[in-house]
C-alpha cells in the first residue's frame, strides 16, 4: 500500500488530470483487510459510495436493461430486452447491461451480422422469410429451415456468455472467507457477505457476519465491520465475486452455521 501511495504522489508531480486530482487530497485513509479478495471488493464498493470526481469508469448506474431469452412456438430462443432490477433475487439468468434498447438492438445485430444468426428469429426482422441477411448470405438459414433450433441455439448462447449474469445459485446469503494475516501479521479471516450477487461487508468474525446477515447491517458494531452497502447490483462486483468463489485460497459458508458450501459452477482452467 505504501508503495501505491508513494507512486500517485510521484506521478502527481507531473502536470495532468493526476496532478489537478492530488492538489484535491486533504488525507488518506486507510482500512485494513486480510486479504487480496476483499481489499479488492472493498474497494469497489468505496468508489461506488463515494463516487469519486475522476473515477467514472466505475460508477453505479441505476437504470439499466438486460437481455433475457424466451423460447418461441418453434423452439428458437428470441431475445427479450427487460428492465434489469438492480435490486432483490436474481433467479433468473440474463445476459449484459445496457443503457437502452437502441443499444441492445444494435449489439444484437452485430451478433447476427457477425456470426450468421437469424434476424427474423431472432424478433428484429419483421418480413417474412427468408430474412434480408439470409439472402445477402449473412443468415446461416434459420428462418428457411436449413438451421435447427438447436444449433441457433447453442451459437446464440456461445455469443452471449461473456456478458452472463448467473442466477443466484444458493438458498439464501452466504459468506467467502478469506484465509491471511491481519495488520499486525497474525493469521486471521475475513468474511465477506454476499447476498444474490450483493456485497453486504467484508466482517472481521463469522459471529459479525451472520447478525449483519439477521439484521439487514443495522445492529453490527463498527469495528466489527469494514463497509455498509447499498442493495444495488453492481457488475464489478459480480465479477469480484464470481473470481474469489473460484480461488483455491477462499471458501464459501453457509451464514447460518458456517458449513461448508460447494462452488455451484464449472471450475475456472
Amino acid at each position: 500500500m505504501e508503495s501505491r501511495i508513494r507512486e500517485h504522489l510521484r506521478s502527481g508531480r507531473i502536470p495532468s488530470r493526476k496532478q489537478r486530482m492530488m492538489r484535491q487530497v486533504a488525507r488518506i485513509d486507510c482500512t485494513p483487510t486480510v486479504g487480496e479478495m476483499a481489499a479488492l471488493l472493498t474497494e469497489n464498493h468505496a468508489i461506488k459510495m463515494e463516487v469519486p470526481l475522476y473515477n467514472r469508469r466505475q460508477r453505479v448506474r441505476r437504470t439499466l436493461l438486460t437481455i433475457e431469452l424466451q423460447p418461441d412456438g418453434e423452439g428458437f430462443l428470441q431475445p427479450l430486452a427487460t428492465d434489469f432490477i438492480a435490486r432483490g433475487e436474481r433467479s433468473r439468468d440474463c445476459f449484459g447491461l445496457y443503457h437502452n434498447k437502441r443499444h441492445v438492438e444494435s449489439t444484437l445485430r452485430r451478433l447476427a451480422r457477425d456470426h450468421g444468426l437469424c434476424l427474423l428469429v431472432l424478433g428484429l426482422d419483421k418480413s417474412r422469410a427468408p430474412c434480408f441477411q439470409f439472402q445477402i448470405g449473412r443468415c446461416d438459414g434459420a428462418c428457411v429451415g436449413e438451421e435447427s433450433p438447436e444449433a441457433h441455439n447453442q451459437r446464440l448462447l456461445s455469443l452471449l456468455e461473456s456478458e452472463q449474469i448467473l442466477a443466484w445459485p444458493f438458498s439464501g446469503p452466504v459468506v467467502i472467507v478469506e484465509n491471511g494475516v491481519d495488520i499486525n501479521g497474525k493469521p486471521a479471516c475475513s468474511y465477506c457477505l454476499i447476498d444474490h450477487w450483493l456485497f453486504r461487508g467484508c466482517y472481521a468474525t463469522a459471529a459479525a457476519a451472520r447478525r449483519a446477515a439477521e439484521s439487514g447491517l443495522t445492529d453490527t458494531a463498527p469495528e466489527d465491520r469494514n463497509t455498509n452497502t447499498a442493495a444495488y447490483f453492481d457488475r464489478d462486483a459480480y465479477r469480484l465475486i464470481l473470481q474469489a468463489m473460484n480461488r483455491a485460497d477462499c471458501r464459501i459458508e453457509h451464514v447460518e452455521d458456517n458449513t461448508p458450501v460447494a462452488y455451484p459452477f464449472a471450475r475456472a482452467s
